[in-house]
C-alpha cells in the first residue's frame, strides 16, 4: 500500500498519469521483495508506470528480484560506477548486459575525484588521441566505451557542467586508451 501511495504521490507532484521508470532505490530486508515487484507489476498494468528498476542492488538481490517477476523484467539497475569503482561491480556489469539491463552509473565522476592534479597525468596521455577533453568527460566516455548498456548519470551543479557533458557526450575510448586507464586508476 505505501508503494502505490509513493507512487500516487509521485504522480500528482509531477502532474502526470505516469512514469516511465520507477525503482526500488535501496533493498529493504523488512519488506518483502516478491511482494513489492509483484505490487509494481500491478502498477504497470494499471498504466502508472511503463519500467522497474533497482538501486544499490547486490547481483544476489538483483537475480532474486528479476526471479520474483512474473510479467515484465527488471529494466534498469543504478549502481555506484566509475572508472575507480568498477572492479566489485564486474559481476553486476556482467549479468546486466547478458539479460538487456541498462545500468545507470551515479557517481561516474567518482565524488570530483577525476578533477583532482593528482590524475592530470593519466587523463593528459588520454588527451594526447582524443583531443582537448576535460577529464570529467574522459571519464564519463570510459563508462559508455566500456559497456554498451552504461549510461552515466553525472551530477551537473551549474548549467555549464550540463553544456560540458553535451559538448563531448558522443566521445568513445578505444580499447588500448580504456586499458590504460584501467592499469593506472
Amino acid at each position: 500500500k505505501s508503494l502505490e501511495k509513493a507512487l500516487d504521490r509521485s504522480l500528482k507532484s509531477l502532474d502526470t498519469n505516469y512514469v516511465d521508470l520507477y525503482q526500488i532505490h535501496f533493498p529493504n530486508p523488512t519488506i518483502d521483495l516478491k511482494k513489492t515487484l509483484r505490487t509494481m507489476e500491478k502498477m504497470i498494468d494499471m498504466g502508472k508506470m511503463k519500467y522497474i528498476g533497482l538501486s544499490n542492488f547486490n547481483l544476489n538481490l538483483i537475480k532474486r528480484a528479476q526471479n520474483a517477476l512474473s510479467k515484465y523484467e527488471i529494466t534498469s539497475v543504478q549502481i555506484n560506477y566509475n572508472i575507480f569503482h568498477r572492479k566489485n561491480q564486474r559481476g553486476i556489469i556482467d549479468y546486466c548486459e547478458k539479460n538487456h539491463i541498462a545500468v545507470m552509473a551515479y557517481f561516474p565522476l567518482g565524488h570530483g575525484k577525476v578533477t583532482q592534479p593528482q590524475y592530470n597525468k593519466y587523463f593528459d596521455h588520454i588527451r594526447k588521441t582524443v583531443g582537448d577533453v576535460p577529464n570529467a568527460n574522459i571519464a564519463l566516455a570510459y563508462l559508455v566505451s566500456k559497456h554498451h548498456n552504461a549510461f552515466p548519470i553525472p551530477r551537473a551543479s551549474n548549467r555549464e557542467h550540463v553544456m560540458q557533458n553535451v559538448k563531448f557526450s558522443d566521445l568513445l575510448l578505444k580499447d588500448e586508451e580504456m586499458k590504460y586507464l584501467e592499469n593506472r586508476l
